[in-house]
């Protein structure tokens, strides 16, 4: 098992969905009585109802807490690892500080986020194996740089 890996909302139900599955595979086989069987289909059905809520509370709080974790201000750098700051508004604009400046529209895309600037150039943001990373792509070129929250922001 691996230690210190952080799992996405996604993963932790998966992870909970897949435990309470074994459970319900662990059951008697071979009931008796109809009183064991009627309180082991009861069981049964409270697991199930557990694991629909489960599911239900991750889907739908995933977009809050996707939201929550991007928003803020950022420190990005460049292909020549030149730092500039992103900042990401509650209200879907992303301002990056990057030469002129540049305003952007930013959404969440499978628990990452996705901004699209004016330029037409976009930028995948992920929680990767090396932390928050960056996927610059335009007509031209494309890149991976690193992201890290810039500590006491205030967008």
């Amino acid at each position: 098992m691996l230690k210190n890996v952080k799992l996405t909302p996604i993963q932790i139900c998966a992870k909970a969905a897949l435990e309470l599955l074994m459970k319900l595979e662990d059951g008697p086989t071979l009931l008796i009585t109809k009183k064991s069987m009627f309180l082991n289909s009861l069981k049964k059905e409270k697991m199930l109802r557990s694991l629909l809520f489960l599911i239900s509370l991750v889907l739908l709080s995933q977009k809050t807490f996707s939201n929550d974790t991007w928003q803020g201000m950022w420190i990005a750098t460049d292909e020549w690892q030149s730092e500039y700051n992103v900042i990401i508004k509650k209200d879907g604009v992303a301002i990056s500080e990057y030469g002129n400046g540049e305003e952007g529209i930013w959404k969440i895309k499978d628990g990452n986020l996705e901004i699209t600037w004016e330029s037409g150039s976009t930028d995948y943001w992920f929680n990767g194996v090396m932390g928050f990373q960056r996927l610059f792509k335009d007509k031209n070129k494309s890149y991976t740089s690193g992201i890290r929250r810039k500590l006491l922001d205030n967008p």
